[in-house]
């Protein structure tokens, strides 16, 4: 189960939404939707802990991100649309590769 409490997430001083607070069982899916610029890949960050949050708790389990860090790491997988996707590769060989 992924917990967000009050979770704030923003770069430098600009914050991004209100806090942030959720549960989704585990095999859950969401959507993140909104227009450009209004935080969808901060959160993702935030969770992939490529950003710091702001304030707030995140949990994945039990394991809670500001208290081990290793352990929450070793439990995700962000993989970036941006950043890592090779266009030549089919969807499948994509995630195999970064797999």
């Amino acid at each position: 189960m992924l917990t967000l409490d009050n979770l704030i997430v923003g770069r430098e001083e600009r914050f991004h939404l209100a806090p942030l607070s959720l549960c989704m069982l585990s095999g859950a899916c969401m959507v993140l939707r909104g227009p450009n610029g209004s935080g969808k890949s901060t959160i993702l960050k935030t969770l992939a802990t490529l950003i710091q949050p702001k304030g707030g708790a995140i949990r994945l389990g039990e394991v809670n991100i500001q208290q081990d860090l290793d352990e929450y790491r070793s439990l995700l997988c962000y993989i970036s649309d941006t950043e890592t996707i090779d266009p030549e590769l089919s969807v499948i060989d994509n995630l195999l590769l970064w797999a």
